[in-house]
């Protein structure tokens, strides 16, 4: 038979086994949410810079239906002109929504909220000072 000493200490080893085994498995939990996070905001970062390159492109596109059309005499149809520059047009407005507003930042539920995603501080300017070189050298 067990004394009330042994039952106690059996007791508290039964307790501090149970207790690490919860402290073990809210780790595990945790580590699960935190690489979950991280994927989701991989997947977002993803998503931010294919707008970016959809859009680039789309512009880089422009440029190059009006090379492919100009004439002999560098003239170039005006329905192929006005339906590149919407074309155009609608690449630089989704740029633009890719950009910080005029005091630098980045208000939630805006697209370009997206660079919050981007932890370091230097990545975020370098990608702003992109975006806007692109936006304004679209037709370059």
């Amino acid at each position: 038979m067990l004394d009330r000493a042994q039952e106690r200490q059996l007791q508290a080893q039964a307790e501090q086994r149970e207790g690490e085994r919860v402290a073990t498995e809210d780790a595990r939990r945790q580590l699960e949410l935190d690489v979950e996070k991280q994927r989701a905001e991989n997947e977002y970062r993803k998503e931010f810079l294919m707008h970016i390159m959809r859009a680039y492109n789309g512009a880089k596109k422009v440029r190059r239906v009006l090379k492919a059309h100009r004439s002999a005499e560098n003239k170039i149809p005006c329905s192929v002109y006005e339906a590149q520059m919407v074309a155009l047009m609608d690449s630089q407005l989704e740029l633009e929504l890719y950009k910080p507003d005029e005091a630098g930042s980045y208000k939630a539920g805006h697209p370009n909220a997206l660079l919050s995603t981007f932890e370091n501080e230097g990545k975020k300017r370098e990608i702003s000072a992109c975006v806007s070189n692109l936006e304004n050298t679209s037709l370059a």
